[in-house]
């Protein structure tokens, strides 16, 4: 591939050096998040380009192929159509933006600015915890209420506030708006979720405690609030959270698939703090409504509703005997209880939608991170809600102290010891039902020294095998013009080089490594040029990459001096010089190989037309000069009326100002710059020129990748091998050897010990490292009956270890966004049914296992007593 020395870009502005600017930003970004402080979100592509262009990683040495950031550039964080600083829903920190302090944001915009028309994206740190607890939480998205003052709930007015705020700002937001006297008594209702809704007396308390995210809010004086004793439903109001489809259920059996619609005018009730609507339905097929984003609790919800021991323990109401009011670790029996009333609505029989509105507002009070209505991961709130469950159940009121000791004891005795120690403080339904044992063993690589640790769980995180290589599609832009463009699908090491893409390259394309250049485009802009040892996985899914060639009589010839100029098409308006460089480019930008030094302004321009024919529609052979001047002003005007194709500008690639002005006459002449990668040649284009001789192609695909590798489909007994597999630990996580005294690449094996009657697997199919972040689409097959996984314990005193599969959450979608659905086997009539939040469809047992399966749901099957000998099914 063709390499370049990077000089230092010409500045612009004062600015420290690059070791001075990484030293300065390392410092601010220490500063620890407080709340009451600002904090400012900038994109992650744009921050890792910065920190490669400052060496700002240890471990990553700076290349000479390094570029400049240029201005900070948050589009594609910004919404589109929408305020300068509305975000885009369902960004992922650290994969869309990342959050640096103030004081960091200050030197970042002093040195390289800001793109223009943006505004700095500036968030307030608040407290989520409860006084005196103090849990800083940087408030990415605010609150987005809509309010009305009058009980037709026309004329909405939608107004954002921080979660922080306490009702009382509500009220006077409505008051102002409304013109709302300020000695008139008012009373706020919150409508959540279709006829849904309760007073908001306690004005002293917070948006956030409310769980008001989403919320309608009518504020009306106290002498109509009267009306509000019969719940309401706002009119041709698109934000209600009126589900996508709505299901009846009956008693009778259903073909698969079938589904019917109920009226809008439903049945309306209460159990406990549990709310439900609509006709009635079987026992445990009553829909969760969605509260603004909580399909991933409604799935949750389902696969535990489906688990029979602990739904009999709730409508048995023997929590109610176990409630722990004086764990500090929970929440007085607020949790369990609500959940119950939840369980005990889903399972009443009374409504086919249960609102869940209560137990998600006692579930955020105990995790904080769950409250608003973002989408959160499904498995994470498992694991929240299985330990807040505990904790309001724990049997053991006062937890004594339990030492962890290491001794040299045999397994029997330290996984019997373990599991006594962790019962003395742990004691509830969870325990009984959901928590297993973990045996651990690491070994030091220098002395040999074994630490085996037995530890506790209640899912088990299996990884999903990997593939080695990743497909890549590269746009191969040949340098000859009669050639076509085309896209390129080649696999690719997912931890090679970019020695290894032109190397692929290469088979497909013939094209020597060293005549090709490796670009990433981004809206037709040269982003970044790669080098031959830059890692591929810095590549991210959504990238643009395109391979160009370069003439091989100049390339092989080293008695030839040669430079590359890339060439952006730039689109301005009739007659004017449009400012704003990067929106106006469009096209494929191309690279031109030339000499270094003067040349005649009308060989130049020949060239440069005879390297558009594939883009231009014109006679390119002799395309009349333009002819520009300059007004005082300032402005650029044509002085005839002559067709030209294009005014040619040099412009600092990353800081999007013109450096270099090219005289547009027959006989003059110009230098061509020898120093690739910092400038760029702009080609003016008037806009009615664009439209009249410039054309889009679109490229041809070819597929070189391997497909055999993306049709081996993974088994749930490939995933628990690797769980099983002996692994070195990285730098990251080393082991501290207490004989070494230092810490250690150990090696580490996991063995299952104790297993629990609900057994439950979570696939990693969101797979992070230090440079990107992906999702894992691939199936998995699982069996739904006679899991037998006796092979993976260790233990030699075995328990029955035959499982069948009771429910599956499943996540659509990407790390941007999805959606989770549930498909759970009702333990009451054996039939399997898919659960979209308040819909709920009969479905065959085949339909269960997809690509999306995202938690697995096991109950271990109990052994009959005529034949407790009955052989195991295997994996």
């Amino acid at each position: 591939m063709v390499e370049f020395d990077l000089k230092k870009m010409t500045e612009f502005k004062k600015v420290p050096d690059l070791t001075l600017q990484k030293s300065l930003i390392q410092e601010k970004l220490q500063e620890p998040m407080e709340v009451g402080q600002t904090w400012v979100l900038i994109d992650t592509k744009w921050f890792k380009t910065f920190k490669q262009f400052v060496g700002f990683d240890d471990n990553v040495e700076r290349y000479n192929g390094t570029i400049n950031p240029g201005p900070i550039d948050n589009s594609l964080l910004l919404a589109l159509d929408k305020n300068s600083t509305e975000l885009k829903k369902g960004l992922v920190e650290n994969l869309d933006y990342v959050a640096i302090p103030e004081s960091a944001w200050q030197l970042l915009h002093g040195w390289y600015g800001l793109r223009d028309y943006q505004e700095p994206i500036l968030r307030k740190v608040i407290n989520v915890a409860h006084p005196p607890k103090v849990e800083p939480k940087l408030e990415v998205y605010l609150v987005e209420l809509i309010l009305y003052n009058n009980l037709e709930f026309e004329n909405p007015f939608k107004h954002s506030f921080s979660a922080a705020e306490k009702l009382s700002r509500i009220e006077d937001v409505c008051r102002k708006h409304f013109d709302i006297p300020d000695d008139q008594q008012v009373v706020m209702k919150c409508f959540y979720a279709m006829n849904q809704s309760h007073v908001l007396g306690n004005k002293s308390s917070t948006i956030h405690d409310e769980s008001l995210d989403g919320c309608q809010i009518c504020v009306v004086p106290e002498d109509r609030s009267r009306s509000f004793t019969k719940p309401a439903l706002p009119k041709n109001n698109s934000s209600s959270k009126i589900p996508r489809v709505v299901a009846t259920r009956s008693t009778t059996m259903a073909e698969p698939g079938m589904m019917t619609r109920y009226p809008s005018s439903m049945a309306y009730s209460t159990l406990g703090t549990a709310e439900g609507r609509g006709p009635p339905c079987s026992p445990g097929l009553s829909g969760l409504m969605n509260l603004g984003n909580t399909c991933f609790l409604n799935s949750i919800v389902q696969c535990l509703s489906n688990c029979e021991p602990i739904t009999k323990y709730f409508l048995d109401k023997k929590h109610e005997r176990e409630i722990n009011e004086t764990n500090p670790l929970g929440k007085a029996g607020l949790i369990a209880s609500s959940f119950a009333d939840v369980i005990s609505m889903m399972w009443s029989g009374l409504h086919a939608t249960t609102v869940p509105h209560c137990f998600k507002m006692q579930l955020t009070k105990f995790a904080p991170q769950f409250a608003g209505c973002q989408q959160h991961d499904a498995q994470e709130l498992l694991t929240f809600l299985l330990d807040g469950l505990h904790e309001d159940l724990n049997r053991i009121k006062v937890k004594p102290y339990c030492q962890s000791e290491e001794k040299e004891q045999e397994d029997d005795t330290l996984a019997r010891t373990s599991w006594e120690h962790f019962l003395r403080r742990n004691d509830s339904i969870i325990i009984d039902h959901f928590h297993g044992m973990l045996k651990s063993r690491v070994v030091c690589p220098d002395c040999e020294k074994v630490s085996i640790k037995f530890d506790t769980f209640s899912t088990l995180s299996l990884p999903l095998p990997m593939r080695c290589d990743r497909t890549l599609t590269v746009r191969y832009v040949p340098y000859d013009q009669s050639a076509r463009v085309v896209d390129l699908l080649v696999d690719v090491p997912k931890k090679g080089t970019i020695h290894d893409l032109t190397a692929q390259l290469n088979k497909v394309t013939q094209v020597k490594t060293n005549h090709m250049i490796i670009a990433e485009v981004h809206k037709s802009h040269f982003h970044k040029f790669f080098n031959l040892d830059d890692p591929i996985e810095e590549i991210e899914d959504r990238d643009k990459i395109f391979m160009y060639d370069v003439p091989s009589a100049m390339v092989d010839d080293p008695s030839v001096p040669f430079t590359i100029l890339p060439v952006v098409l730039w689109e301005i308006q009739d007659l004017t010089c449009n400012p704003h460089f990067l929106s106006s480019l469009f096209g494929t930008p191309f690279l031109m190989v030339l000499r270094p030094g003067p040349i005649l302004f009308k060989t130049f321009y020949d060239m440069v037309c005879q390297r558009m024919t594939r883009a231009c529609e014109a006679n390119t052979s002799s395309g009349s000069f333009p002819m520009e001047c300059e007004t005082a002003d300032g402005e650029c005007s044509k002085t005839n009326d002559d067709t030209y194709l294009f005014t040619p500008v040099l412009v600092n690639m990353y800081c999007y100002e013109k450096i270099h002005k090219i005289e547009a006459s027959e006989h003059g002449t110009f230098e061509i710059p020898g120093n690739f990668g910092q400038e760029v040649l702009a080609l003016q284009i008037e806009r009615r020129v664009h439209k009249k001789h410039y054309r889009d192609e679109t490229p041809s695909c070819f597929d070189y990748s391997d497909t055999m590798k993306h049709l081996a489909k993974p088994t749930l007994e490939d995933c628990l091998n690797l769980f099983t597999t002996t692994e070195k630990l990285g730098e990251n996580n080393a082991w501290h050897c207490p004989c070494c005294n230092e810490k250690k690449r150990a090696t580490k094996k996991l063995d299952l010990w104790k297993l629990p009657n609900i057994l439950i697997f979570h696939l990693k199919r969101f797979a992070f490292n230090e440079i990107k972040r992906e999702k894992l689409d691939r199936r998995v097959e699982f069996p739904l009956t006679g899991l037998n996984i006796d092979h993976y314990v260790a233990n030699k005193h075995k328990e029955n270890l035959v499982y069948d599969l009771i429910g599956v959450c499943n996540h659509y979608g990407g790390l941007m966004g999805g959606h989770y659905t549930a498909n759970c086997k009702n333990y009451s009539d054996g039939n399997w049914y898919c659960f979209d939040d308040n819909s709920v469809t009969l479905i065959s047992p085949e339909s269960v296992q997809t690509e999306h399966a995202y938690v697995l749901f096991y109950s271990r099957r109990p052994i009959k007593k005529s034949d407790p000998n009955e052989e195991k099914a295997d994996l």
